[in-house]
């Protein structure tokens, strides 16, 4: 069933058609780029730096910890590592928004 054929019988269609032309038209600014930072980014520098760690953890030829021992520091670390990076990048968000609009201006 094609979208044309399901809009035909629906008794909204003219609605749903507004709505869709006033979010086609709104003058809010995007935010793909804050959806970037706030969801994407973490979870990317999280898997990221759980598996460094775990690479490096169990690169050796001993075991220095139990496997269960091992990924709980794994998680923990990977945790610490993204609050550190997400902190430090709001930080610099801040900052060169502050240096760009004074340049600016």
């Amino acid at each position: 069933m094609s979208q044309e054929d399901f809009c035909q019988d629906c008794h909204q269609k003219n609605d749903c058609q507004e709505v869709y032309r006033r979010m086609g038209s709104s003058e809010c600014p995007p935010v793909f780029y804050k959806t970037l930072t706030a969801f994407l980014m973490p979870m990317v520098v999280f898997i990221v730096s759980l598996a460094v760690f775990e690479k490096t953890i169990s690169g050796g030829d001993y075991l220095l910890f139990s496997q269960k021992l091992q990924t709980a520091l794994g998680f923990f670390v990977a945790l610490l590592i993204t609050v550190v990076f997400m902190i430090t990048f709001k930080l610099l968000s801040k900052l060169f928004r502050k240096i760009f609009r004074i340049a600016i201006k």
